[in-house]
């Protein structure tokens, strides 16, 4: 695996150059990407700057969102930004090819609250087409992810997708960010793509095949990602944005 380097250092600015001024589509994460990773998850929001940011960059650029939140939760979070489109649920929703496997999460969700024990404080947030497993605030996570992959055995069927103090469920084909992030490019008619992302759930989007170039960058570096640039931290993504702003102008096309 090739090495990533740091999008913003002196060498790897030529690049994102090239990328900004062709016909790209950027599309980002939330959590860990265009907002802090909270304690809570319904904590989690975006610093003032980097909202002004993203404001700036939907005016210049085609501009996505690809979420592991619910649709209606991260759509909420970014209400006032003028996005060309919103996805949830790791490309789940939003994406019309895929189709959400709810009933099959409503099991899950049954196994896992007889399943896990309580006092372990593994919070299962329900997202309706996925579920995440979030062990921030357990006592002893060694204990908790013990009990996950107990847990997991329960549940048929299942694609697991780890993450930042977090384990991610999916319905087997219910769509991914890759496929989320495809969409987005036929719907758009762009050629190339930026995506930021922060953890394994975007590994999809960083996949670069001859029909989708695609320039991954990631939160942090990683020695198993495929994306190849990065960022160091999520604070130093607000850089990158005003990096990309001050590469091009504000154009009629993308204000909306």
């Amino acid at each position: 695996m090739i090495a990533a380097r740091r999008i913003l250092d002196n060498g790897s600015r030529e690049i994102l150059a090239e990328y900004a001024l062709a016909n790209v589509l950027v599309a980002l994460d939330y959590d860990g990407t265009l907002a802090p990773i909270s304690p809570r998850p319904q904590d989690a929001r975006m610093r003032p700057r980097t909202k002004t940011l993203l404001h700036a960059l939907a005016r210049r650029y085609p501009t996505v969102a690809i979420s592991g939140r619910a649709l209606a939760d991260v759509a909420e979070r970014l209400k006032s930004v003028p996005l060309w489109h919103v996805f949830g649920n790791h490309g789940i929703e939003g994406t019309p090819q895929t189709q959400p496997d709810s009933p099959r999460v409503r099991e899950w969700v049954d196994i896992l609250s007889r399943e896990l024990p309580p006092e372990l404080g593994i919070f299962i947030e329900d997202k309706v087409h996925s579920l995440s497993l979030h062990t921030r605030q357990t006592r002893d996570r060694r204990r908790a992810l013990a009990a996950i992959d107990r847990a997991l055995e329960q549940l048929p069927d299942v694609t697991v997708i780890g993450g930042k103090e977090v384990v991610n469920l999916l319905p087997p084909g219910g769509g991914n960010k890759g496929v989320a992030l495809e969409y987005a490019m036929r719907t758009f008619v762009c050629s190339h793509a930026i995506y930021v992302g922060d953890d394994d759930t975007d590994e999809d989007a960083f996949r670069v095949t001859e029909s989708t170039p695609v320039l991954g960058i990631r939160v942090g570096a990683s020695d198993t990602t495929l994306a190849r640039y990065y960022v160091e931290t999520q604070e130093e993504v607000d850089e990158l944005l005003e990096a990309l702003v001050n590469l091009r102008r504000p154009s009629m096309v993308g204000a909306r």
